[in-house]
C-alpha cells in the first residue's frame, strides 16, 4: 500500500513554466540580451523578471542567485506574479537569500492572490506542513482547490489526498479518485500510482486489472521504482515480465521490498531458458537507453 500521507513530504516545484531545473550551470555564452537589459534597467517588470531568470539559469551569464533574487524582487515589487513566486522559491530554498519560510510564504501569498496556480499550490502545501504559516488544512484545501481548478497537477494530487483522508474537507473517495485521475493524466507520478492501486484493489472504482497494469506502466515510464516493483509482483507466471521489471527495480529498493524483488529476480531468471533471457536482456538494454535519467 502506498503512503497516504505523502503530501506531508516537502515537495519543491523548481521547474514550472517560469523556472528551469537546478542542474549544473552551463558555461555562460552570449550574455543577457542588451534590449532586455535596457528595458529591465528602465523599470519594466517583465524584463526584470527575465534578467532574474538569466542569472538563475546561468546559460548566458554566470549563475548568480543573489543577482537573480535582486532582479526578481524588482519585478515582484511591481506586482508581477511570476517574479513573486520565484522569489518565494528562493526564500524557500535559501538561494541567494537567507532561507526563510515565512518570507517564502508571504511571496507565495501575493502570487496566489493574483491567481498563479504554482503559488497557490506551494502556499497550500505550507498550510499542510505548517512551515512559515500555522497548519490549517481548511485553508490548504481552499488553496489547492484553486491550483487544481487551474489544472496544476500537483495541486490536483494533493487535494485528492485531502479528500481521501477527509482532512480539511469531508472525506470523499470518489472525489479523491477523480482528482488523482486528472493529476495522473497530466503526468503526476504519485497520482498514477494511486490510480493504479485503486484499480488493482477496487477502491473508489470498479476493480480493473488491465487498467491497473496500464497505469503502473505509465508510472514506470516516468521513473517510478514502486511501479516497477508492483509490475514485477503482478507478473504471476509470466517469468519474462517478472524478470524484466524486477531487474529494473530491485537494486533501487530497500527493506522488505528489496528482499522480495531480489528473490523474484533470481527465481524468475532461473525459470527462463537461454534465448528467453537474452530476449529480456535485450529489452532491458533498450529500456535503459530510452530512459537514461532513470539510471
Amino acid at each position: 500500500m502506498f503512503k497516504r500521507w505523502a503530501y506531508l513530504t516537502l515537495i519543491f516545484i523548481l521547474s514550472p513554466p517560469f523556472l528551469v531545473s537546478l542542474g549544473a550551470a552551463q558555461p555562460p555564452s552570449t550574455g543577457i540580451d542588451p534590449e532586455i537589459q535596457a528595458k529591465a534597467d528602465s523599470g519594466l517588470a517583465q524584463a526584470q523578471y527575465l534578467v532574474g531568470l538569466e542569472y538563475f539559469n546561468g546559460d548566458r551569464v554566470a549563475r548568480d542567485f543573489s543577482q537573480a533574487a535582486a532582479w526578481f524582487r524588482k519585478a515582484a515589487d511591481q506586482g508581477l506574479a511570476q517574479a513573486q513566486y520565484q522569489l518565494g522559491i528562493l526564500y524557500m530554498k535559501g538561494l541567494g537569500v537567507d532561507q526563510d519560510s515565512a518570507q517564502a510564504d508571504a511571496w507565495f501569498d501575493r502570487a496566489a492572490t493574483r491567481g498563479l496556480a504554482e503559488a497557490q499550490y506551494q502556499l497550500g502545501m505550507s498550510y499542510v506542513r505548517g512551515t512559515g504559516v500555522p497548519k490549517n488544512y481548511s485553508r490548504a484545501a481552499s488553496l489547492l482547490e484553486g491550483a487544481a481548478t487551474l489544472k496544476n497537477r500537483d495541486g490536483l494530487y494533493n487535494l485528492g489526498l485531502l479528500y481521501a483522508e477527509g482532512t480539511g474537507v469531508s472525506k470523499d473517495r470518489k472525489r479523491a479518485f477523480d482528482l488523482f485521475s486528472e493529476a495522473a493524466e497530466l503526468g503526476n507520478i504519485e497520482a498514477q500510482l494511486r490510480v493504479a492501486q485503486d484499480y488493482a484493489e477496487g477502491q473508489s472504482v470498479k476493480k480493473d486489472e488491465k487498467l491497473a497494469d496500464d497505469w503502473f506502466r505509465k508510472a514506470a515510464e516516468h521513473g517510478s521504482i514502486d511501479a516497477e516493483y508492483e509490475l514485477a509482483q503482478r507478473a504471476g507466471q509470466d517469468h519474462a515480465e517478472a524478470y524484466f521489471w524486477s531487474s529494473l527495480a530491485y537494486q533501487n529498493l530497500d527493506g522488505e521490498k528489496q528482499v522480495k524483488a531480489t528473490a523474484l529476480h533470481d527465481s524468475s531468471y532461473k525459470k527462463l531458458k537461454g534465448p528467453e533471457r537474452e530476449e529480456v536482456d535485450a529489452r532491458l538494454v533498450q529500456w535503459r537507453e530510452a530512459h537514461p535519467e532513470q539510471q
